[in-house]
């Protein structure tokens, strides 16, 4: 999750275009493909995900995104399941081979939305040749379009409590205890979360720290064995305009008390248009980073993502190779199907001005307006290609005070956009976490 919170410097430069296009396209095919010490030299299909729509409901998924679960499990096919709320599709068929002798399984998994478009039912079911189980399922409920508890077979039940300003306060376990808490800075950003354990003790926390442009500058990491605290880790972030990067710098400590020393190094670099085109994952080995990972993105003439790569350091060039120890390269092809969705028009009528926080966002973001006229409007969050994310109606008013969750996001530039009888506006925000 490290470069959820740190995504959002490249996009200070995307400019938004006022034209809305009624088609859009939305996500329907990834093909998966993965080199392993059984495959090798040759890749093996590992993967085939095919989604289904319906309500004029779309799917998206950025590169940013796919690096986030990459990092996470560097050798896990499990790279497009974690993110339920993102991708607004009824279902998803997944086919996979799993091993050297092509053993088939399957995934089912269905979503259901409230008329809000949230998802409220998840339910994933694992199919083999000889078994079949379900792996998780989960019901979400909601107040307007906050999120308010959540339950899964697999991590139980977790109520969401806000602050004044409609942030994220806490999470709350089940037996009533606090799971996470989250404190913030006067500009509103993320300064504080706190962890606990099953019966409610602290159990470590971070701290994150911006630079003038209210962007992460780094995020420390202690935890605590019930008598001290130890530093756990620590994340340094720099930014580069030329070529456009960030850099993150990743130190730990191996043990209480030891020194922090410095672990991994991941730069990412973005293209003329501000897209994620590469990241290189980079180990210390005592004296200086050295190569070890390739992440190359592509994009369709539709700047949509086309195709992924990844491959390895061999000691002397990039290469496509795996071995023994599981390292393995990867290829994943994206296919995409147009809709044509219900959106809201683009407005040639009053501009109002519109007021968004916190900006970086992180779970909930806040907007107010003051309206020429009572009237009822339309709010809609559309990402930075225009596709629409979210809709929210608001009833008649002279005054338009509204909070819209967020959280099932990933860090980007957004647009804010307000419309009504003769009213419209619109605003930029980003998501950091």
């Amino acid at each position: 999750m490290r470069l959820n919170r740190l995504l959002t410097a490249l996009i200070i430069f995307v400019t938004f275009s006022n034209t809305l296009f009624a088609q859009q396209y939305r996500l329907k095919k990834i093909e998966s493909y993965k080199l392993t010490p059984y495959s090798n030299p040759d890749f093996q299909k590992t993967d085939s995900s095919v989604f289904y729509y319906s309500s004029n409901r779309g799917g998206y998924y950025t590169a940013e995104l796919l690096s986030q679960y990459i990092k996470k499990s560097l050798n896990s096919n499990e790279y497009f399941y974690t993110s339920n709320n993102i991708i607004k599709c009824d279902s998803i068929d997944r086919s996979n081979w799993r091993d050297g002798n092509g053993l088939l399984t399957n995934n089912k998994i269905v979503q259901q939305f409230d008329n809000l478009n949230n998802a409220i039912y998840y339910h994933n079911n694992w199919k083999s040749p000889s078994l079949s189980m379900l792996v998780d399922s989960a019901v979400y409920k909601y107040k307007g379009s906050w999120i308010t508890q959540s339950y899964s077979k697999s991590n139980g039940t977790y109520n969401y409590v806000y602050n004044m300003s409609r942030q994220l306060d806490s999470i709350i376990s089940d037996n009533g205890k606090p799971y996470m808490t989250y404190t913030y800075n006067s500009n509103f950003s993320l300064q504080e979360s706190t962890t606990f354990n099953s019966v409610g003790l602290v159990r470590g926390k971070k701290r994150y720290y911006y630079n003038s442009a209210n962007m992460p500058d780094s995020v420390t990491e202690q935890y605590y064995d019930g008598l001290k605290w130890h530093d756990g880790s620590v994340t340094i972030y720099t930014y580069t305009t030329s070529p456009n990067t960030i850099t993150e710098d990743f130190s730990a400590s191996s043990a209480p008390g030891s020194p922090i020393t410095k672990l991994t190094r991941i730069i990412n670099f973005y293209n003329t248009s501000d897209r994620l085109d590469s990241f290189y994952l980079q180990t210390y080995n005592g004296s200086n980073y050295s190569n070890f990972r390739r992440y190359r993105y592509y994009y369709n003439t539709a700047n949509l993502l086309d195709s992924f790569v990844a491959d390895r350091w061999n000691g002397s060039q990039w290469a496509s190779f795996a071995d023994a120890t599981g390292i393995d390269c990867h290829k994943h092809y994206f296919t995409y199907e147009p809709y044509f969705p219900t959106s809201i028009a683009t407005a040639q009528n009053i501009q109002i001005d519109l007021a968004t926080y916190p900006n970086p966002a992180t779970d909930i973001i806040h907007l107010h307006a003051e309206l020429p006229a009572q009237a009822a409007v339309t709010v809609g969050i559309y990402d930075a290609q225009g596709r629409l994310l979210r809709q929210q109606y608001a009833p008649a008013a002279k005054e338009l005070r509204m909070q819209m969750v967020v959280a099932d996001l990933p860090s980007g530039m957004y647009i804010l956009r307000v419309d009504g009888k003769d009213i419209a506006g619109s605003q930029q925000f980003i998501i950091s976490r």
